[in-house]
């Protein structure tokens, strides 16, 4: 018997000997793992969204969430000795669950910035996508704050916020503001149960609740206020071609479009220019892709540059797109009275998100330039 409970307490001092081993590797490496995972989240976002569809992306930010909320619910606990005798597979798990965290983060707003970068003009969107990008940067140089309860309810509110933005358009198949209303009392929701689940067992969430009360509804304010101001884009849609020619025309399911004869250097170095003759149209052909059986009412927008006013706007074409063809819903529209100068189109929603822009530069020439058909 003594032999036997010899050979257990050997074998648990060999599991702790090796378990402070690992802490101290853990501990000398972390400022490069740390990052190295955010980086790991990042990167697989940016290839997987490439190559995989809608559904299949939703799916992988709905884990990064649940994900992202288990592992900061377990250290809490954990660190509340919510789990009575610790497990030495729970002391692992929590040396690494700044990692995982990391990981996780990393992959959900890499991923918000995919969307949301390929959803909207950055000339529009620019401050919601600055701040995805800060929390990314921060959440490295600003590790200390990380660590703190508040700041990761408040960074995981954030995301839950974003998700659900980005998912019930996808499942009702709308962009109306009802809509972004809805992902807004779901993402209250479900802060609410996250932490109601919590209190009870973490001390911090109590002593904090003040705080993170603040937090919480500071960010649903700022979310509402970027979406009523239209910096938020108008996700699930993006851009997915757009151009300004000389002559468009649908025949059949293709379109047929007419543009001018130019070499790859031209192109390059004079940037979007169009040469027309006097009174004659300029038309601009655009491509945006929805999920299958979304309706959505958009418009092409008009405007000209000027020195004094800034860009004014000329006139704005409505039309309706049903999406789900993968190359996005092509439409086209036209103006006439055209003069030398600056111009922008901008596709929008009925409430006015930018979607996409395309900005040229009119010529007015006594004759027209040699023109190449193309189809699209």
């Amino acid at each position: 018997m003594f032999k036997f409970l010899k050979n257990i307490n050997s074998e648990k001092g060999k599991q702790k000997v090796f378990f402070d081993q690992v802490s101290r590797w853990y501990s000398k490496y972390e400022r490069y793992l740390i990052p190295g995972s955010l980086l790991a989240g990042v990167i697989t976002d940016f290839i997987l969204f490439q190559q995989i569809n809608l559904s299949l992306a939703f799916s992988i930010l709905t884990f990064h969430i649940v994900l992202s909320g288990s592992i900061i619910a377990y250290r809490n606990l954990y660190d509340s000795h919510c789990f009575g005798h610790q497990r030495r597979i729970l002391q692992y798990l929590r040396l690494f669950s700044s990692m995982i965290l990391q990981y996780s983060f990393g992959a959900l707003l890499s991923g918000f910035f995919v969307f949301y970068w390929f959803s909207g003009v950055f000339s529009a969107s620019w401050p919601f996508i600055l701040i995805i990008i800060f929390l990314m940067l921060s959440n490295d140089l600003l590790k200390r704050y990380y660590l703190r309860l508040s700041v990761q309810i408040a960074v995981y509110y954030f995301a839950v916020f974003s998700w659900s933005v980005l998912i019930l358009p996808f499942l009702f198949r709308s962009i109306t503001v009802w809509i972004f209303l809805l992902s807004g009392m779901l993402s209250l929701i479900i802060i609410y149960l996250y932490i109601f689940a919590l209190k009870s067992k973490v001390a911090k969430i109590y002593q904090k609740k003040t705080t993170i009360g603040y937090l919480v509804i500071s960010i649903f304010i700022l979310m509402n206020g970027m979406y009523f101001l239209n910096i938020i884009p108008p996700i699930p849609l993006s851009m997915r071609d757009a151009g300004v020619y000389h002559f468009v025309e649908r025949v059949g399911g293709e379109y047929k479009i007419m543009t001018e004869s130019r070499s790859f250097l031209q192109n390059l170095f004079t940037g979007n220019k169009i040469s027309l003759t006097q009174g004659q149209p300029v038309y601009v052909f655009s491509s945006v892709f929805a999920p299958a059986r979304m309706e959505v009412d958009l418009s092409h927008h008009w405007q000209k540059y000027d020195k004094n006013l800034g860009w004014v706007s000329r006139n704005r074409v409505p039309f309706k797109m049903t999406g789900g063809r993968e190359e996005g819903f092509r439409g086209y529209s036209f103006s006439r009275n055209i003069t030398s100068g600056l111009y922008r189109v901008d596709v929008e929603t009925s409430r006015g998100q930018v979607i996409g822009r395309i900005k040229f530069e009119v010529l007015i020439v006594n004759s027209s330039p040699k023109l190449d058909v193309d189809w699209k």
